[in-house]
């Protein structure tokens, strides 16, 4: 280690430097209330649905971040945050444009080729106005005859103009958003009931090939009215939205604290539907 980083440690830690252990990647909140106490993000729920398809089938997932500290560090939040959950560390990747040849955030011809490779992309710290490339994945869905990823964003930048069409878009600023646009908050909760049926409906025809988790709790009502009552749980009425209330997950949060808290939501999730 850096002896002027080494100094700073022993300087201001009550006894010097010790590695530091955590028991878990995530906080302890008790199972019964967690969803009371920690902050809400609009269109959690679709993250976690596509999530657990990834976790059941072995999925390949990429994750494509930004060559800035903030993304960075949120890649190695995802990363390592999913590899915590069960997720295989052989199947999770990553991916980060060249500041100089491809510039800031994704671009069409990355994704594309990521497309083409991977069964689900997860962006972080970026994204939150990559309507082309949005399009680009949504476009290769309908031409092409070999499967092409999912896209899911995670950001926390401003938006500017319309949210990308992507299968989930968590960004903390949308939820003024949201709250602000009664019909947009409908087509948000009709997308969250469109897309637990959808994955009800695949748990149905899922057949015996060899999977991460007992095909028999797949298969099982309990599973589904597990979900159903933690969607229930963790509906929030934009009527009574409040920006600055512990409810919601603050606009003001970086990039890698917008991944982290996807991350904590879904370890939440799975555990209650005991995955």
């Amino acid at each position: 280690m850096n002896s002027i980083v080494q100094d700073y440690i022993n300087r201001f830690t009550p006894n010097g430097f010790e590695k530091p252990e955590w028991s878990s990647f995530f906080t302890q909140f008790d199972i019964t209330d967690y969803h009371q106490k920690l902050p809400y993000i609009f269109g959690i729920e679709l993250f976690n649905f596509r999530l657990l398809k990834a976790f059941i089938l072995q999925e390949k997932i990429c994750i494509y971040s930004d060559y800035d500290t903030d993304a960075v560090t949120a890649t190695a939040t995802m990363f390592h945050g999913l590899i915590e959950l069960g997720f295989l560390h052989e199947n999770i990747s990553f991916y980060a444009p060249d500041r100089f040849t491809e510039g800031y955030g994704m671009n069409s011809a990355a994704i594309e080729e990521l497309a083409k490779n991977y069964d689900l992309i997860i962006s972080v710290d970026c994204g939150i106005n990559s309507r082309e490339e949005a399009e680009v994945v949504n476009n290769l869905k309908l031409n092409s005859e070999n499967k092409i990823a999912d896209l899911i964003i995670t950001d926390h930048h401003q938006l500017i103009g319309t949210i990308p069409n992507a299968l989930a878009v968590v960004n903390p600023r949308l939820s003024i958003l949201y709250t602000g646009n009664p019909e947009l908050n409908l087509i948000l909760k009709e997308n969250i009931q469109k897309s637990k049926q959808s994955f009800f409906e695949w748990l149905d025809e899922l057949d015996n090939k060899e999977l991460a988790i007992d095909l028999v709790l797949l298969k099982s009502q309990k599973l589904k009215d597990k979900i159903e009552s933690w969607v229930e749980k963790t509906e929030h009425d934009t009527k009574t939205f409040d920006a600055k209330s512990s409810n919601y997950l603050t606009s003001s949060t970086t990039g890698v604290g917008v991944a982290w808290f996807c991350l904590v939501w879904l370890a939440y999730f799975m555990e209650e539907i005991g995955v």
